[in-house]
């Protein structure tokens, strides 16, 4: 006695699936590298901000630079900062399925020059805003070096050059995916 087709293709079906789940979650590398801003009320130091790495596999960070976007198309302001968090030394390891907070701290005072380049009175009345970014620069699993830049908050300058405001860029953006912002 045959066996029907259909319980043929069901079976062939069942086993597809079952090839394609273990595939998926044992055999493919999942690459995904996140930058989340974190907010701090009061913090007007820097930009606070954690990496995550959703892979299985250590991903070896090389570069953490802070910027500031120019009216230039492209160009940017990279201030000098310290990078705290991590481990010490230039290159930091973020494990598989970790993530690592950072704080950077601006080492120089900005002066009137820089401050009233910004936008005036976006979003706040009596200030100059600032587009900061960070720039990751990371070797991936399979060795292949990787650079990503993303907009992190705006920054409030008075005319005299301090910093007296902090926003985020968006309420829904929680996270970053640096691998779709990589060049």
């Amino acid at each position: 006695m045959e066996a029907p087709w259909w319980s043929l293709a069901v079976s062939l079906t069942a086993l597809g699936v079952s090839i394609f789940t273990f595939w998926w979650t044992n055999v493919r590398e999942a690459l995904a590298l996140h930058l989340v801003p974190l907010a701090r009320i009061g913090n007007f130091d820097g930009p606070v901000f954690a990496l995550c790495n959703g892979g299985k596999r250590d991903l070896l960070v090389t570069q953490l630079l802070v910027y500031f976007e120019t009216g230039s198309r492209g160009s940017c302001y990279y201030p000098a900062v310290s990078i705290q968090g991590g481990t010490e030394g230039q290159a930091d390891f973020i494990a598989g399925g970790k993530t690592v907070e950072f704080r950077a701290s601006f080492l120089e005072s900005f002066g009137a020059n820089f401050a009233q380049g910004g936008v005036k009175g976006d979003p706040w009345p009596e200030l100059y805003s600032h587009y900061i970014g960070i720039e990751v620069e990371w070797v991936s699993p399979g060795g292949q070096v990787r650079m990503a830049r993303v907009l992190h908050s705006r920054l409030g300058f008075a005319a005299d050059g301090k910093i007296r405001g902090k926003a985020p860029l968006s309420k829904d953006q929680v996270a970053y995916n640096l691998y779709e912002a990589a060049t």
